[in-house]
């Protein structure tokens, strides 16, 4: 090949390929950036909180579950029918109706994967009015203070403040209403606990009385009445830790229980069975009921006393009780601690 004879042409193309190169460069460079001319408005602006009936969560590779809300009652009605914790749907609600946008992450498809917004990745939120859809939302990747969220249907990628991801990245056990008892401590008049450790029964007439031990009960020395209050507070709003689903009666050492709890009062009792060791805890359940839960160890330690938890505590050294708090102001301590 003649080199010289074709070195124009070669320039000249050389020349062309460069100038198209530099158009293409400046054509970029002036064009608008596209999410600079994205509406920086939330999916969610205009939604009533109270009007929300009904939130379907579905998370990555689980099945659906739908929160349904009428006034102050909230339940789970799929895919079980269960009271739903309500502190986390008001969460819920309360994270959908204050939506604040803080930027444009993304505007093309292309990047949904990676910022955990795509389909196969995102924790789907759809939001119901009635039985209108009001809101489908994708909820994706947690960054700093900001997340990655969608509508379904459209390309762009929207950063949420505020923490919308932990809201929604719940599972069914999160979900639901852990709350063992929710009882009236003053209506309790008796109360009788039985494990390895003895069989105690304590009683009063009314809730403005103390316990005493029942005529059963042998004598306690120096008995406190303040440790048979603090521990009908606690079963009263006793809370599970967990749900223990799939755990058979005989797993969880429940078939034969090695403690029973029996609150009775308004014409009710209420039997707490205390079975084996859970991996957090300690098996729990509620005489006819299905249910299995998982109670704190600690909490359940207290449930299985001895004869000298119920005795005053020793004086400190010089006969001095002033260091000592009285079983009313700890109680009242306690009643502040489980309403929280």
């Amino acid at each position: 090949m003649d080199v010289k004879k074709h070195r124009l042409p070669i320039a000249i193309a050389l020349l062309a390929v460069v100038a198209a190169g530099t158009v293409v460069a400046l054509v970029r460079r002036d064009a608008p950036d596209e999410s600079m001319m994205v509406e920086r408005t939330s999916p969610t602006r205009g939604l009533d909180r109270n009007a929300i009936s009904a939130i379907e969560i579905t998370r990555p590779g689980e099945e659906t579950t739908r929160l349904e809300i009428r006034g102050d009652e909230m339940r789970i009605t799929s895919p079980i029918g269960v009271p739903a914790d309500a502190s986390a749907v008001n969460q819920m609600l309360d994270r959908l109706v204050d939506i604040e946008i803080d930027s444009v992450a993304a505007t093309k498809a292309q990047h949904h994967d990676r910022l955990e917004v795509s389909d196969p990745r995102a924790i789907h939120v759809k939001v119901f009015v009635g039985e209108d859809v009001a809101a489908d939302l994708r909820v994706g990747a947690a960054k700093g203070r900001v997340t990655m969220l969608r509508s379904a249907g459209s390309d762009v990628v929207l950063g949420a403040l505020g923490g919308l991801r932990h809201a929604f990245d719940k599972g069914l056990d999160e979900l639901r209403d852990k709350r063992i008892f929710k009882l009236d401590d003053q209506a309790i008049t008796r109360v009788t606990f039985e494990s390895e450790s003895g069989r105690f029964s304590f009683s009063r007439a009314s809730g403005d009385d103390d316990f005493a031990p029942s005529p059963e009960t042998k004598t306690i020395p120096g008995f406190d009445p303040g440790g048979v209050r603090a521990r009908v507070l606690t079963l009263s709003r006793l809370r599970a830790s967990s749900y223990a689903a799939g755990v058979s009666l005989e797993e969880a050492g429940l078939a034969q229980p090695k403690a029973r709890v029996r609150l009775e009062g308004a014409g009710a009792t209420h039997t707490l069975l205390l079975g084996d060791d859970a991996p957090n805890g300690i098996y729990a359940k509620v005489e006819g009921r299905d249910d299995v839960y998982v109670i704190p160890s600690a909490t359940a330690q207290r449930f299985m006393p001895k004869a000298t938890d119920f005795e005053a505590p020793p004086s400190p050294p010089g006969g001095d009780s002033s260091a000592e708090l009285p079983a009313e102001l700890l109680e009242q301590i306690q009643r502040q601690l489980q309403g929280r």
